[in-house]
């Protein structure tokens, strides 16, 4: 029984990032905790030789060790929430359904007589049923009210609490838009609990910083590298470049993504293998290549 530990390392940091105005992905802490540490864990102790998930990804194991695989099925491809994996991990686990689609897995589960053949795929967050995220999270933080400003620093307006606002939101701000353009949320402060807010233009960027660092491969390390990168579970891919410190780095993208939210896992792909990723931590403004630039020690 896990409970204690996905109350604390699944919902206790969900909580806390919005708190601290980030916007968190619930399914990455609970597969890096619970599944494939904890209870990878108490199998070894148990003498399994593996452990088997129903996550939409593959393994190719060689001499050179284990490559971690989109799955079969690009619409429920979950390599994306398993960047943390290293490589004593996926030498434990098993991946049956990745070779699958999900059409053939719900026909496989139908001839098996399984009563979740035709259950509906899951569209909320587990621990909060009733889907409104923004309930859950009144009623376990403290109400800290500010202010919505523009990009030169003049009030907008007021907000109730940053940890209901994530970068891009435009719905639901509160405002009246008086004949103007629609307002988006470009930043969240969590020190001056001010948001700013601007033109969808403005939140299209190229280049940020990202922390934890993972990496299925300690070979795939190295200063710059050419990958294809993704900020977020149902977008694609897209070509850029990053600098890996031990355990942080810097992301360019070729062309400006938008929405690029801190709290959300950047994922780094090459053709079909995932090679790691991390955190997004901070939006940066653009600058010389990366490629080019040696200013590169700090993040």
């Amino acid at each position: 029984n896990f409970e204690k530990e996905f109350q604390e390392h699944v919902v206790n940091y969900f909580v806390r990032e919005y708190d601290s105005g980030r916007t968190p992905h619930p399914c990455l802490a609970c597969n890096d905790k619970i599944k494939f540490d904890f209870l990878l864990r108490r199998a070894m102790f148990l003498e399994a030789d593996y452990i088997a998930t129903g996550h939409y990804a593959r393994l190719d194991r060689s001499s050179s060790g284990v490559k971690l695989l989109r799955g079969v099925d690009s619409g429920k491809d979950q390599s994306y929430v398993l960047f943390t994996l290293n490589q004593p991990e996926l030498q434990k686990l098993l991946f049956p359904v990745g070779e699958y689609t999900k059409k053939e897995i719900r026909s496989l589960a139908l001839e098996g007589s399984l009563p979740v053949a035709d259950k509906p795929d899951s569209q909320e967050i587990c621990f909060i049923p009733s889907g409104n995220y923004r309930e859950f999270l009144q009623e376990r933080i403290k109400a800290r009210p500010g202010s919505f400003v523009d990009t030169s620093g003049k009030v907008l307006g007021d907000h109730p609490g940053i940890q209901f606002f994530t970068i891009g939101q435009r719905r639901r701000l509160g405002l009246k838009n008086n004949g103007l353009e629609p307002k988006f949320v470009l930043k969240i402060d969590n020190q001056t609990n001010e948001i700013t807010l601007g033109e969808e233009s403005e939140l299209y960027r190229k280049r940020f910083s990202f922390k934890n660092l993972s990496l299925t491969h300690e070979s795939y390390r190295s200063e710059v590298i050419d990958i294809f990168a993704r900020i977020r579970y149902k977008a694609e891919e897209s070509q850029a470049t990053a600098f890996f410190n031990e355990d942080s780095g810097i992301v360019e993208f070729k062309d400006p993504q938008r929405a690029i939210t801190p709290g959300q896992p950047v994922v780094f792909y090459k053709g079909e293998e995932l090679l790691g990723g991390g955190i997004i931590e901070n939006v940066l403004d653009d600058g010389p290549s990366l490629k080019q630039s040696k200013m590169l020690t700090t993040v």
